[in-house]
């Protein structure tokens, strides 16, 4: 029974030696917080201890990049690494460029199969050129949509059902005016002046003569 007992202490021992050669690598020391402007980068350091497989980087859980010891597995330019050592340790940096104000969020860098992680707070701040920009942005567009709803609502205002009808009545009326004018031209006698045949001086009448031949006299009318 004695014996049994001792046998009990060196087990433990044992399971306790496996369970820390099979947890042998560890996350030393994690990411800090930062906080950032916009459109500058945002960098975060991960010292892991040896016999690391593949360290992970997420955004807001999200995995955005993977670090194998010989090269990092990139899916998207904005994210990418670089690696260093420390005596017998290695150092992961993940590097955000051009960081956006979404980014804000917690950094998590995590070990392939192991439940050890370390995370930090990445804050970003609107810079004050951005800002401009933003507002600048945004009174452009209040300023076109209001150039368009006036517009519209003077396209509309304009419109009339009754238009065709107005010109169809001011043509009519147009062409009546003309008509008129060239019947009154129409009717007016051109001036011919003076009638220097039937005038004579005053008081005297006037006789009119008929002739037939230069000898003769076939009719005379007083006047």
């Amino acid at each position: 029974m004695e014996s049994s007992w001792k046998g009990i202490p060196a087990t433990l021992v044992v399971l306790a030696g496996l369970a820390a050669s099979g947890s042998s690598y560890q996350i030393i020391e994690g990411p800090k917080n930062a906080t950032v402007l916009e459109g500058s980068e945002a960098r975060f350091n991960c010292t892991v201890s040896p016999g690391w497989r593949l360290i992970m980087w997420a955004l807001n859980d999200m995995v955005v990049l993977s670090v194998t010891p010989t090269e990092p597995i990139i899916t998207n330019n904005r994210f990418t690494s670089a690696s260093y050592q420390e005596g017998s340790n290695s150092i992961s940096e993940m590097i955000i460029h051009d960081v956006q104000l979404r980014d804000t969020g917690r950094i998590k860098c995590s070990l392939q199969n192991s439940d050890r992680d370390a995370s930090a707070f990445l804050s970003v701040q609107e810079s004050s050129y951005q800002s401009e920009i933003r507002k600048s942005a945004s009174v452009k567009t209040n300023k076109e949509s209001l150039e368009t709803n006036v517009k519209s609502g003077s396209e509309n205002n304009a419109y009339s059902p009754d238009e065709p009808r107005m010109a169809k009545l001011a043509s009519l009326a147009r062409e009546s005016s003309e008509s008129s004018v060239r019947e009154q031209q129409g009717n007016r006698q051109p001036y011919q002046g003076p009638d220097h045949r039937s005038l004579g001086p005053a008081g005297r009448p006037q006789v009119s003569f008929i002739m037939t031949s230069p000898k003769t006299v076939r009719n005379a009318t007083l006047v």
